[in-house]
């Protein structure tokens, strides 16, 4: 667990021909022909895989699988519910350290096959592994609690992705690709344009069902421009009275006190035309 939870890199075919245990008591790997390796992305969903497991939480295996598969589209969310929710059932009827770990990955493979989700190769290499080493430990320590074992290393992996310092840089780095994404727009609807106006794309736009979505895009677009008035209006307010700008009114400037009620106007309306919305759409 330590090989995949801390070093993303692990042995796949851990059968007693390839361990040997030396003097000192360590345990020594050979044969390194299979070998499996998961990106730190996948470690962070296997993590909360597991952990989801111990705790039965139907939810949140449900979308540790749809992250492994990458997001893919779930054709009939209700069946995989359904079988997830019967996985899930089976192991309330004992403790979850009492089943075999392998049987419980084996059985969720399944699962992930008949619902079509392609998930990375590792998946698969590790629980082979987890067969091949678990028969190991049947003929050593039959007794053996492998979720104890497992369990701190579930936690310190889910510790360490809701780390705030990890949050923090995952946030920098959503905002370093977001202005890149920013810089390189005018330049692709440049060549876009280009391309356009030369005739090397055609555009062939049939009305279908289009007024509701022209709808949509002119409430949002008049949301979003009195969301940016809103802070600004409120920004100006703020220094307006930060710095007492003339004319006072008992110790705080008039015109920051008009912009913050100007701002709760436009909020309230925002706020109303969102509700109004919602409504349109039911």
């Amino acid at each position: 667990f330590k090989q995949i939870f801390e070093y993303g890199f692990f042995h796949a075919d851990p059968h007693p021909g390839n361990l040997l245990v030396q003097a000192n008591g360590h345990i020594c790997y050979l044969d390194f022909g299979m070998m499996g390796s998961i990106l730190p992305r996948d470690i962070e969903i296997f993590g909360r895989l597991f952990l989801a497991i111990t705790r039965k939480d139907v939810n949140k295996i449900i979308r540790a699988l749809q992250q492994l598969s990458n997001n893919m589209t779930i054709e009939n969310m209700r069946d995989l519910e359904f079988d997830i929710n019967e996985f899930v059932e089976k192991y309330y009827i004992r403790s979850v350290h009492e089943n075999e770990m392998s049987t419980i990955l084996l059985e969720l493979k399944d699962i992930i096959i008949a619902h079509g989700l392609i998930v990375p190769t590792h998946f698969y290499l590790f629980a082979r592994s987890l067969v091949t080493v678990e028969g190991v430990i049947e003929k050593l320590d039959p007794e053996l609690d492998q979720f104890a074992i497992v369990k701190p290393y579930l936690i310190k992996s889910v510790s360490r992705t809701y780390n705030p310092i990890k949050m923090g840089e995952k946030a920098l780095n959503s905002m370093y690709e977001l202005g890149n994404y920013m810089e390189e727009l005018p330049r692709d609807l440049k060549n876009a344009i280009r391309k356009i106006n030369s005739g090397m794309v055609k555009v062939d736009l049939t009305h279908q069902g289009i007024d509701p979505m022209v709808h949509t895009i002119n409430r949002v677009t008049k949301q979003l421009v009195s969301a940016f008035v809103m802070v600004a209006l409120i920004v100006g307010a703020t220094l307006f009275i930060i710095f007492e700008i003339q004319p006072l009114w008992k110790g705080f400037s008039v015109i920051g006190i008009i912009a913050i009620i100007l701002a709760a106007i436009l909020a309230f309306g925002m706020l109303r035309d969102i509700r109004k919305g919602d409504h349109d759409n039911w």
